[in-house]
């Protein structure tokens, strides 16, 4: 089974932007868009917008479920934004086949609110 780059993780999650109906406003790897800028100490790889919903990419790694800061970055992206509480975001997470059973332990362990703003996608 041949390896999924990092660049082709992201593509994905912009394919999934456009299906759900996204403006993809920055992304890395891109040749005309720009780099996301970090989401306080979190990095992100992608961020679309749709009328007042942001949603934001993020390909989660073999590393990332080595520590903690996984599940802390999620808990942080998916709370709700005090600044502009009327805008919804949703976090798409890109995840290899063989870790979707860690990462749905992962976001089980969050408040039910959080939950309904995490879509995961899987890939070989």
């Amino acid at each position: 089974m041949a390896i999924i780059s990092h660049q082709e993780r992201v593509d994905k999650i912009i394919s999934q932007f456009w299906q759900d109906g996204y403006l993809t406003l920055s992304r890395k790897f891109g040749t005309y868009l720009p780099n996301p800028d970090p989401i306080d100490s979190f990095e992100v790889d992608a961020v679309g917008k749709f009328k007042k919903k942001v949603a934001i990419g993020i390909v989660v790694k073999d590393e990332d479920f080595q520590d903690n800061r996984l599940i802390e970055k999620i808990k942080y992206l998916t709370a709700a934004n005090s600044n502009q509480p009327k805008r919804s975001r949703t976090l798409i997470l890109s995840v290899s086949r063989e870790r979707l059973t860690d990462l749905g332990i992962l976001i089980a362990s969050l408040p039910l609110e959080n939950q309904k703003q995490i879509k995961i996608i899987a890939q070989d």
